[in-house]
């Protein structure tokens, strides 16, 4: 938990900038990049400029693109066929050197090192679909509609045996996880419905009694997850904040604003040496220190980013589609982090402490709240704070259940643990 600044106040601080070193040739709509067998691997989703379903001049296949991360050139390539291709959320298991794609309403399992295609293991509704450490099994999100639950079930490929896993509108994304503690279970990420504060996050914690389920509401329109050590972290894409949750004892403990607005929110997120990493449809990369929730670093695209990873110092970026539109981009821009500097302290900003954790019905705010004060719930819920004392800044929050809560005064804004 932390103070949490908002990007008015974020501006005042020393940004660093970097500018792009080199580029990575793909194909149009690169959506995904991840770091697997030593290599970078891009999915780019099918082009269909017209929406029509039929392949017209113009358009183009989903493809896979293999890259060599020193030289930046393809080492090979998969084009798909003319289909509905989960190019933004796919399985991938480096033990078993194995990816798992969705094709249309199939799974098809690949080499992950030849490309070689090895055939079918699975046939059905497929939104997304992830995989085991081992290969062993994979996980596969249905949507049966934009508006109703789905589910995610989960496919023993030795056996076919399954096993569903209910969740809410929209199942986006889904994952293994394994804690420091040797806890684990499975995340699911659903959406929730378009433009609502009704996206959930989903933690199914195994144990010998079975997987209970803790499940969070995380904001409007979340967009995907990364895992570091013990903690998730959530991009909400309509709400413009980062939730993080702790997996050990499967509670939100805090929420960052990202300082996007409109349709430019955070999409995707990695974390490196301390630092979390968000792409924006604004065009840029923001970076936040973890510690202390501040946005410390800027990365300017000429384009809009949605996939993003590490390898050693470089960072990776899709060029997804066109700056200001959504027509299919092209490329990789990858920069070179040890180029960022420091940041310097600054007046400007005002120290606070890391948490305010409420454990009365009145809390003394840190610091001078000059505006109207809005107290907003981690599921979208906004509500004017009573102020009791306007000389202490102090408000009643016995209104509030609990749960995690922003705090703002349109100028600045502080994370409150109810």
């Amino acid at each position: 938990m932390r103070d949490l600044l908002l990007f008015a106040i974020a501006c005042l601080c020393g940004i660093v900038s970097l500018t792009a070193q080199r580029v990575a040739q793909t194909p149009p709509s690169p959506l995904s990049i991840v770091r697997a067998g030593g290599i970078m691997h891009v999915f780019c989703a099918r082009v269909d400029v017209n929406f029509n379903g039929t392949q017209d001049d113009g358009d183009a296949r989903a493809t896979w693109v293999q890259i060599d991360p020193s030289t930046l050139q393809p080492l090979r390539s998969y084009t798909f066929p003319w289909a509905e291709v989960t190019a933004s959320r796919m399985g991938i298991s480096e033990t078993a050197k194995l990816l798992f794609v969705g094709v249309d309403n199939t799974v098809e399992q690949f080499s992950l090192e030849s490309q070689e295609r090895i055939g079918v293991v699975y046939n059905g509704l497929v939104f997304a679909v992830s995989s085991t450490l081992d290969g062993s099994a994979i996980y596969v999100s249905q949507r049966p509609s934009y508006t109703d639950p789905g589910s995610v079930v989960q496919v023993t490929l030795a056996t076919g045996d399954t096993v569903v896993y209910q969740a809410g509108t929209n199942p986006q994304q889904s994952g293994r996880f394994l804690t420091s503690t040797n806890a684990q279970g499975l995340l699911v990420l659903s959406e929730g419905d378009f433009g609502q504060p009704t996206g959930v996050f989903d933690i199914w914690k195994e144990s010998v009694l079975g997987a209970g389920l803790t499940s969070h509401a995380v904001g409007a329109t979340p967009n995907h997850f990364c895992v570091s050590g013990d903690s998730a972290y959530i991009t909400v894409n309509g709400s413009h904040w980062i939730v993080v949750i702790n997996l050990f004892t499967t509670e939100a403990v805090d929420t960052i604003l990202v300082g996007t607005s409109g349709y430019d929110g955070p999409r995707e997120s990695v974390v490196n040496n301390g630092r979390l990493y968000v792409s924006t449809f604004t065009g840029d990369v923001r970076v936040f220190d973890i510690s202390t929730g501040r946005r410390v670093g800027s990365i300017t695209l000429d384009a809009k980013p949605e996939g993003i990873a590490i390898n050693g110092t470089d960072l990776w970026v899709t060029r997804a589609f066109v700056a200001g539109g959504y027509s299919a981009e092209r490329n990789v821009a990858v920069y070179d982090l040890t180029q960022a500097v420091s940041v310097n302290d600054d007046p400007f900003v005002i120290n606070t402490p890391k948490a305010i954790i409420a454990s009365t019905n009145r809390v003394v705010l840190p610091r001078d709240f000059h505006n109207q004060i809005t107290i907003t719930a981690i599921d979208g819920r906004r509500t004017d704070a009573q102020i009791v004392d306007s000389g202490s800044n102090t408000i009643d929050i016995s209104s509030l259940t609990h749960g995690v809560y922003v705090v703002s005064d349109g100028t600045s804004a502080i994370t409150l643990m109810r």
